[in-house]
């Protein structure tokens, strides 16, 4: 009888009834199988995202992110941050780019992602973090205006205190962007995983047109070299699609509603921006609100209302009050001429008609 030896999954003594026999049943030999080709899926899993890892550093998102890593100075400001949230992060950003509009392809930089609470307030005990919840679209006069102040009142935006800052988590000078990107990825855990490999990562520009042009015989390399306008001059000659939109920048007051819809904050200004809105549709409706004022009153406030709201949106001293009366004061409820009430009377079949 062969000695015993340990099986090699359960690792339990056994006695094996021939030379080389590694497991103590069948169930363990199986049991074994599974967790090997587990393992081998967790590695080219692993391999994939890794490589998915490295475009992501060049593409617009991924820049994005490594700039604010790099601002901040840790990626600590990634706190609390799974795959949902990431998400929301990706789609706010992308909702800001289209906002701002484009002019041959090129964004028009009206609107900009800006933080409630700041990160380089270096005042503040606190730093600001990365999050659909610590940002808002904002006109790019405002955020530059906006700049490092700390919210004083109202929503404040979520942040994290500097003295819970870990040297473990800080951002060195050294660090390419896919190092940077590797280190989000350890902080953030599993998440950052389960959001990659779910995320589309897009080519900029520059990329899908290196790639074309690519395709027609010229050196990769070179391309590399060239500012994008040179690119979109070279892709004009060789008849190559590029991307071209011209988009005006969208309306204020529809950004403003969401932004402050989605930060549950500021009610009476959106409710005043819808009214205005309902004018300027232009749209019949049984029982109406009107801005009761002049034509040059209606400008000035919405101008106001403008300011007043992004204000809110900053956690900043604001005010509902325009002229010493309520925003939502400055509207009148009419009966539309068009709409009116009409005595009741019966149709051809006999039906009443109200």
């Amino acid at each position: 009888m062969l000695k015993k030896t340990k099986c090699s999954h359960c690792v339990k003594l056994f006695h094996p009834n021939r030379m080389g026999h590694l497991y103590c049943s069948a169930t363990c030999r199986k049991l074994q199988f599974k967790a090997k080709k587990r393992a081998e899926s967790r590695q080219k899993g692993s391999r994939r995202i890794g490589d998915k890892l490295v475009k992501l550093s060049a593409s617009s998102f991924g820049k994005y992110l490594v700039r604010e890593l790099k601002r901040a100075g840790t990626v600590q400001i990634l706190k609390d941050h799974n795959s949902e949230s990431l998400a929301d992060l990706v789609a706010l950003k992308r909702r800001s780019t289209t906002a701002a509009g484009y002019e041959n392809g090129e964004t028009l930089g009206a609107y900009e992602l800006s933080h409630i609470y700041p990160v380089g307030n270096i005042k503040s005990k606190n730093i600001g973090l990365l999050n659909s919840k610590n940002l808002t679209i904002a006109t790019k006069e405002f955020n530059r205006k906006h700049s490092t102040k700390i919210p004083s009142c109202g929503y404040q935006g979520q942040y994290l205190s500097k003295d819970n800052l870990d040297t473990e988590w800080k951002v060195l000078d050294s660090q390419s962007s896919t190092e940077l990107l590797q280190l989000a990825r350890k902080y953030i855990g599993d998440d950052f995983d389960i959001w990659l490999s779910k995320h589309v990562v897009n080519p900029t520009q520059k990329q899908a047109l290196i790639k074309q042009l690519q395709k027609g015989g010229f050196d990769k390399e070179r391309l590399k070299d060239m500012p994008l306008d040179q690119l979109k001059s070279m892709a004009a000659d060789e008849d190559v699609a590029y991307f071209h939109m011209s988009k005006d920048p969208e309306n204020i007051r529809t950004l403003l509603i969401d932004e402050l819809s989605r930060l549950d904050v500021g009610h009476d200004f959106v409710k005043a921006f819808e009214f205005l809105d309902i004018e300027d549709w232009d749209v019949f409706y049984r029982v109406e609100m009107e801005f009761d004022g002049t034509d040059s009153e209606r400008k000035e406030f919405e101008e106001f209302l403008i300011e007043q709201s992004l204000a809110c949106l900053h956690g900043q001293s604001y005010s509902n009050k325009w002229r010493e009366k309520s925003v939502l004061d400055w509207f009148k409820q009419i009966e539309s001429e068009s709409n009116s009430p009409t005595e009741p009377y019966q149709d051809e079949e006999g039906d009443w008609i109200l």
